[in-house]
């Protein structure tokens, strides 16, 4: 008998009907009700939750939450596109300049060589085939090589909206790590690729000017202060790592460096890598001193190639050092000037100075935009 009713009393326990109930109710066995709130902010029903059990049903959602989720998320799309369209604005406002001058120009000029306008135009966008090369070989993670070169159309645009090459250092850096690199190695190539060019840059600049002006290097001697200069620079580097150890950012900062230096190992210690590194970068620079001499040759300004070789060298050594978006305005003046300089009369030189910096500076930017909105479509930027 005690047995039947030990058992008769489990089952009225056990039982969810809340009729069968008589008593107070342990909190165990408690039934909960909660409204089920869509993301709208709209109730669409009841949940019954057992208190104490996680729940097997849809997700239960407050009301309060629900409603900040759905103004978060529309006022994620409200910027995104006040954003796309200041951008597009900005776009506008920096291109109606060299445009207006450049029409201005066109319509005083006799008729351009086209078939030099053609080879302008290739070089230039051979650049970024080139920026591909040293991107892809820059790190140990494979990229598809259709996809980098879209990277460095984007990354053209970005430089558009950014002085000294950030736009483009942010816009690879995101696509490395879209591609499975970790921040510090993202971070390594591309300062591998920066330094590669730098370094390209620097070779390049020594040695055309050894054979287009040997006496300009023969007559230069170094500063009388340089030691004063490398105190200073030692000093500068001492005092950042002083603060670095003692900050408690040490540890973060060092494990960064660690795995950059572990990067640059791995893609230093494979020659081919380096080869096309190196490649990539000096074709680069040879595609643009080919577009600025095809310049040249449409608009009839008759200067030798090593000659043009040292303007590109030296307009971007003056570019470089500009806080304007790819030296925009102070590569213009340098370039002007050089070939003035060289020419000894300006006819024909700010068109073809114009006409190269409207190829290869200006017009990438619109399919460098349409390039990013692809990019990021596919959640690669």
């Amino acid at each position: 008998m005690a047995t039947a009713t030990t058992d008769a009393h489990r089952s009225t326990m056990c039982n969810p009907d809340p009729s069968c109930q008589r008593g107070p109710v342990p909190v165990s066995s408690a039934l909960l009700q909660r409204p089920l709130v869509s993301l709208n902010g709209v109730t669409s029903g009841t949940e019954v939750l057992i208190a104490g059990a996680a729940p097997s049903g849809p997700r239960v959602v407050d009301e309060p939450v629900a409603l900040r989720e759905a103004h978060r998320g529309r006022w994620r799309v409200g910027l995104r596109w006040a954003l796309a369209l200041g951008v597009s604005l900005l776009v506008v406002h920096l291109l109606l300049p060299p445009l207006h001058v450049a029409a201005r120009h066109w319509a005083s000029l006799r008729s351009p060589g086209w078939g030099w306008i053609t080879v302008l135009a290739v070089s230039g966008a051979a650049t970024h085939v080139m920026g591909a090369v040293a991107m892809t070989a820059s790190t140990v993670r494979p990229l598809r090589f259709a996809t980098t070169v879209l990277v460095q159309f984007a990354s053209a645009f970005a430089n558009r909206l950014a002085p000294a090459g950030v736009g483009a250092m942010v816009t690879s850096g995101r696509y490395l790590r879209r591609c499975g690199s970790d921040t510090p190695a993202a971070a390594a190539s591309i300062g591998l690729v920066s330094t590669a060019g730098f370094a390209v840059h620097l070779v390049t600049t020594t040695l055309v000017l050894a054979v287009v002006a040997p006496d300009l290097l023969a007559r230069w001697h170094p500063p009388t202060y340089w030691p004063a200069i490398v105190v200073g620079i030692i000093a500068t580097a001492g005092a950042a790592a002083l603060i670095i150890s003692s900050s408690r950012f040490a540890a973060p900062v060092r494990n960064g460096i660690h795995a950059s230096v572990a990067s640059l190992r791995q893609v230093l210690s494979r020659p081919r890598r380096c080869l096309l590194l190196f490649s990539g970068s000096a074709g680069v620079t040879l595609c643009y001193i080919v577009a600025l001499a095809a310049s040249f040759q449409a608009f009839h300004v008759h200067i030798g190639f090593l000659d043009i070789a040292a303007v590109y060298l030296g307009a971007s050594a003056v570019a470089a050092g500009s806080p304007t978006p790819s030296g925009m305005g102070a590569a213009e003046a340098a370039l002007i000037t050089a070939a003035t300089a060289l020419v000894g009369q300006t006819a024909g030189v700010v068109d073809a100075v114009l006409a190269f910096r409207l190829v290869t500076y200006w017009m990438p930017s619109l399919p460098g935009l349409a390039a990013m909105a692809h990019l990021r479509r596919r959640a690669l930027l």
